[in-house]
């Protein structure tokens, strides 16, 4: 096998490896790069291979910095098989659609439509060939249907990591212990980083501030993962704490799309009841009006919105109110 690492080294974003096996070309993931201005510029570099060339797009996870070239990479010639999961495939599909309206330059939403068609779903542990080699996917507990590969070629095991989650989320399941191999390639952003506070802790001290101070408290999430996280959380601190519930409302189509899905496959959680629970009967603003009439309430009152970094989208209009 040859690999050649075309994107997140020495960068956070952009998660693209090129493998060439006997009988094809693969590329492992295929993310965005997002960013600076010079960051950004790299989507626009000519890959290893023409796109017309690669015969298998193998997924780890729906985020965009792992999904976000692939309407790209199908524009410029690709007409190849996209493999992921079921949980990615639903919400690669939630992510790139909107992704289209924000990077109408690089590509479109018939651009994203054709590159949905060529996708093809596996579960976890089942084997299948790609190019000639044999892959399969296990969990990686980074966000709903995330895996980790399993690459064999050449009588060669090689292992991509994806996004690792945490043993103790509160709501996915662990990743799987990896097998021997002869090569691991391992995503690495917090890997020389001991994670400290208590998410919980932090979320509830909020909550009652917002509670007993009868305050609007803002929320900025990421629509995919983070979002459902949250909602979880608070839902079950509010059952426990039943005298401090607030109204929650979402501001934000695509988080309300992506609770769609993580209900869908809540049984691949820890807590399959208490998610769905969660995830219903919920506020959520689709337009102008309902916006109009949410900005002149004082509160007790959570806004969850995104965008998560605070870099554009809905949480904007609730910070200037």
């Amino acid at each position: 096998m040859k690999v050649i690492f075309w994107g997140a080294t020495e960068e956070v974003t952009g998660s693209l490896t090129y493998v060439e096996v006997p009988e094809g070309k693969i590329i492992v993931d295929c993310g965005l790069h997002q960013g600076k201005e010079e960051t950004e510029k790299l989507n626009f570099r000519p890959l290893p291979s023409p796109p017309s060339e690669i015969r298998d797009v193998i997924i780890t996870h729906a985020h965009l910095d792992h999904t976000g070239y692939l309407p790209k990479l199908v524009k410029s010639g690709f007409r190849g098989t996209i493999h992921c999961t079921p949980p990615t495939a639903k919400l690669m599909k939630i992510i790139l659609a909107d992704s289209a309206k924000l990077s109408e330059d690089f590509y479109n939403v018939s651009d994203v439509s054709q590159t949905l068609s060529l996708v093809k779903t596996h579960e976890w542990n089942e084997h299948f060939q790609v190019s000639g080699a044999t892959a399969s996917f296990v969990p990686a507990g980074h966000i709903l249907g995330a895996s980790s590969l399993i690459l064999k070629s050449e009588g060669k095991r090689l292992i991509f990591s994806g996004d690792l989650g945490r043993e103790n989320d509160p709501l996915l399941l662990p990743h799987d212990s990896a097998p021997c191999a002869d090569a691991i390639v391992m995503e690495s952003t917090y890997g020389g980083k001991i994670r400290k506070g208590d998410i919980e802790k932090e979320l509830h001290s909020f909550l009652i501030s917002v509670s007993r101070s009868s305050r609007v408290g803002i929320i900025a999430s990421f629509a995919v993962a983070r979002g459902q996280l949250l909602l979880y959380l608070i839902n079950e601190f509010f059952k426990r704490h039943p005298e401090e519930r607030v109204r929650v409302v979402i501001d934000s189509p695509m988080m309300v799309e992506a609770n769609k899905v993580y209900k869908e496959y809540a049984h691949l959680t820890k807590s399959r009841m208490d998610l769905s629970t969660s995830l219903e009967n919920l506020d959520s603003i689709d337009f102008k009006n309902e916006w109009d009439s949410l900005k002149k309430k004082k509160g007790p009152l959570i806004i969850l919105s995104s965008s998560g970094m605070v870099s554009g989208g809905r949480i904007f209009r609730a910070l200037e109110n």
